[in-house]
């Protein structure tokens, strides 16, 4: 079978995780793991196009056919690590796994191992404020960035279209 771009592109996608966990690696610095991660899509997106050009008769198609699934790849990848590093729900779970029989209360106290839900939640608010979403207002919080109040109206209308309940 002929190397095509769809397969191409698979081969370099398959490749992100990889990458990845060799730049956290070598650069084991906690707080650059999401920046890696791009880094990564950079990398595995130069290796497909030196491919690409390199083994392939250039065609406009498949050169789109290898961008678009290249990106699901890299899609695909930042919202697995994203559950992984901030799922909720898979936090609990492991916080379960780790202390099996905890009730209500003690999950919610040893949230994070041990940090807690009000930690998440600060956790929550200082990257919705860094990220330019939110401002303090005293002991309140509003949306008066225009970043922030695009994001919320966007929010509310894909909610309305998807018929999404309120809540996360």
């Amino acid at each position: 079978m002929p190397l095509d771009a769809a397969t191409l592109a698979l081969a370099c996608g398959a490749t992100l995780p990889f990458l990845h966990f060799v730049l956290v690696r070598v650069f084991k610095s906690p707080d650059n793991k999401v920046r890696l991660m791009f880094v990564s899509f950079t990398l595995a997106s130069l290796i497909g196009l030196v491919a690409y050009f390199s083994l392939l008769t250039f065609h406009v198609k498949g050169l789109l056919t290898a961008i678009f699934v290249l990106g699901f790849f890299c899609l695909g990848y930042m919202e697995a690590f994203s559950m992984i590093c901030r799922g909720f729900s898979l936090t609990i779970m492991v916080d379960l796994h780790r202390k099996p029989d905890m009730d209500i209360d003690q999950i919610l106290e040893q949230y994070g191992n041990g940090k807690g839900v009000d930690w998440l939640m600060t956790k929550r608010l200082e990257g919705l404020y860094s990220l330019g979403m939110i401002k303090k207002n005293h002991q309140t919080l509003e949306l008066l960035t225009p970043r922030g109040y695009l994001v919320g109206r966007l929010g509310l209308i894909f909610k309305k279209v998807l018929r999404l309940q309120e809540g996360g």
